[in-house]
């Protein structure tokens, strides 16, 4: 098996993973579930998610996501 067809690059002689992170089009930025700021989910019209701070969880301040 060679390792740089699945997701490894080679950096001189060590092998390392590629990390290729993009954000969907249209999904706002990570959201700190702060009501004094605002939340980018709510006013997206979206739930909360995993990269949120609130992660969708039981502190998230977002009625959307409950």
């Amino acid at each position: 098996m060679n390792a740089e067809n699945y997701g490894f690059v080679r950096l001189g002689s060590s092998l390392v993973p590629e990390f290729v992170i993009s954000k969907p089009e249209g999904l706002p930025d990570p959201c700190k579930c702060a009501p004094k700021n605002g939340c980018p989910c709510r006013v997206a019209g979206i739930k909360c998610c995993k990269y949120c701070i609130c992660k969708g969880g039981d502190c998230c301040k977002n009625p959307i996501t409950e």
